[in-house]
C-alpha cells in the first residue's frame, strides 16, 4: 500500500506542474494577443497619418510586413515597461 501513496503522491505532483505550465503557456499567448492589438492599432494610426497604406510603404521605404515586424518588440517592451506583460520575475 506504502507503494500506491508514492504513486498518487508522483501524479499529483505531476499534475500541478503540467496545469502550471498550461496556464503560463496561456497566459504567454493571451499577451502576444495584446501585443499584436495594440501592434495593429499602431498600424492603423500610421495609415491614417499617412493617409494610406501605399503611402505610407512608399515613405518609410519598408514593406507594411516589415514595418509590423520592427515595432513588435518595440510594443512588446513598452507593454512591459508599462507592467501590463509581466516579466519572468514577477
Amino acid at each position: 500500500m506504502p507503494n500506491m501513496q508514492r504513486i498518487f503522491s508522483f501524479w499529483v505532483v505531476a499534475m500541478i506542474f503540467l496545469s502550471c505550465g498550461k496556464t503560463q503557456s496561456d497566459s504567454s499567448k493571451a499577451y502576444n494577443e495584446q501585443v499584436e492589438i495594440q501592434l495593429n492599432n499602431r498600424m492603423d494610426y500610421f495609415i491614417q497619418l499617412y493617409g494610406s497604406k501605399e503611402n505610407l510603404e512608399k515613405t518609410t521605404g519598408k514593406s507594411f510586413d516589415k514595418i509590423k515586424e520592427e515595432n513588435r518588440p518595440i510594443i512588446k517592451q513598452q507593454m512591459i515597461a508599462e507592467h501590463i506583460i509581466p516579466t519572468k520575475e514577477h
